[in-house]
């Protein structure tokens, strides 16, 4: 989970459909706005935790634990990747993409412009993703026969 931050820092916050495309809008954004963004972030990344959180405690052997918890945000990822492609070249098959992944969720321009529709997104919908999937993750393994 921590690789997966990181990565996606250091791609130039370039998940989502409304992403900052030069370092400068980066730079030209206050402190205020940059932590209230990279809670926003924050949260997203705890909801990835969770599909791999659910993950680890679904399973008894660990390359399938690892093979969902793990794939599952990568295909979120390249689905990401593929959806802003197609809106950058109007691939209206690729922009469809958009619907599978719970990146689309992360508006950071929503999130920079203190916009009610971006908070919501981020601020709403990945604290009870997350939630969810924690707790389910927590009656998945308290009802799990362990092959002890």
């Amino acid at each position: 989970m921590i690789f997966f931050s990181a990565v996606a820092l250091l791609s130039g916050w370039s998940i989502g459909k409304h992403s900052l495309k030069t370092a400068a809008d980066i730079g030209s954004m206050g402190v205020g706005t940059v932590a209230f963004v990279s809670f926003g972030f924050f949260l997203c990344v705890v909801a990835i935790g969770g599909i791999s959180f659910i993950a680890s405690c679904s399973f008894n052997l660990s390359k399938y634990s690892f093979a969902l918890g793990a794939g599952v945000p990568a295909l979120f990822y390249l689905f990401s990747v593929l959806a802003n492609i197609g809106a950058m070249q109007d691939v209206a098959a690729l922009t469809k993409f958009k619907y599978v992944t719970l990146f689309t969720l992360f508006d950071v321009k929503g999130l920079a412009s203190y916009t009610t529709a971006g908070a919501c997104k981020s601020y709403i919908a990945f604290p009870i993703i997350a939630a969810g999937l924690y707790t389910g993750a927590v009656i998945i393994f308290k009802n799990k026969d362990l092959p002890l």
